[in-house]
């Protein structure tokens, strides 16, 4: 199947108008669950399969006169396809949280022992 894009370019005429991102699908747990998928971080690759019907479908007309044409469609079955995310955890906000509460723990135990050090070492020069 071909991809298209469905981003709307920012319109030339009006610079205040800002672009369209794309289509946002929202899924709910439970839709997450029957693909098999669990929660990735945010800004985190995929790619979307489905399959699904066409509920609604006609042609307006917008304020130049010109046909805007307009589709909604309700899917029924999905696939999605990721690469894993980091680390192979899915753990998402919470697993940055642990590893930047680890890291942070590590510098301040470097920082306490750098100072004691430091402190040995004006006690010492400071006998002699």
């Amino acid at each position: 199947m071909k991809m298209h894009s469905l981003q709307k370019a920012k319109s030339g005429d009006d610079p205040e108008m800002p672009g369209d991102e794309g289509v946002r699908v929202h899924l709910d747990h439970h839709h997450l669950e029957q693909m098999k998928s669990g929660p990735l971080p945010h800004g985190h690759e995929v790619e979307f399969h489905g399959k699904g019907h066409v509920v609604e479908s006609g042609t307006r007309e917008n304020g130049d006169g010109e046909p805007q044409h307009h589709m909604v469609i309700v899917l029924h079955k999905g696939g999605l396809e990721h690469e894993p995310a980091p680390n192979n955890e899915q753990g998402g906000l919470r697993n940055e949280i642990k590893q930047n509460k680890t890291a942070s723990e590590a510098k301040a135990k470097q920082r306490e022992e750098d100072r004691v050090a430091k402190r040995g070492a004006a006690e010492a020069y400071g006998k002699e």
